[in-house]
């Protein structure tokens, strides 16, 4: 899914694109880490997996981030930084933030899939 193409999704997890993970520090590779890289960059990991489907908290994801961030504020509310870059990276992709966290989440467009319908 491109977030400019204008078709609608949803925000699944952010990632730190092009960070290396944090057990491949660079130390001498032992057993369990050496099957963890190649799953992670294998064919079944995340790499590949989510390949062309996670959307980035670029420039105009930042600059929702701190008008919902500015709102808040002005309206006395606290929330989490990170929540509001979720928040930020959906409404600037056109997508729903879909979770059952419907209280740090008040007021944003989001669909929680564990509500009944009726």
């Amino acid at each position: 899914m491109d977030g400019r193409s204008g078709r609608r999704g949803s925000v699944h997890r952010l990632t730190d694109r092009g960070r290396t993970p944090a057990w491949d520090s660079g130390e001498a590779a032992g057993k369990k880490r050496k099957e963890l890289e190649r799953w992670f960059y294998g064919h079944e990991g995340p790499q590949a997996l989510f390949a062309g489907r996670v959307l980035p908290f670029d420039e105009k994801a930042a600059l929702v981030w701190a008008r919902l961030m500015a709102a808040d504020a002005a309206a006395g509310l606290s929330r989490n930084a990170l929540d509001m870059i979720v928040a930020a990276v959906a409404e600037a992709n056109d997508c729903v933030v879909v979770t059952d966290n419907e209280k740090d989440f008040a007021g944003l467009k989001i669909v929680n899939p564990l509500r009944v319908a009726g």
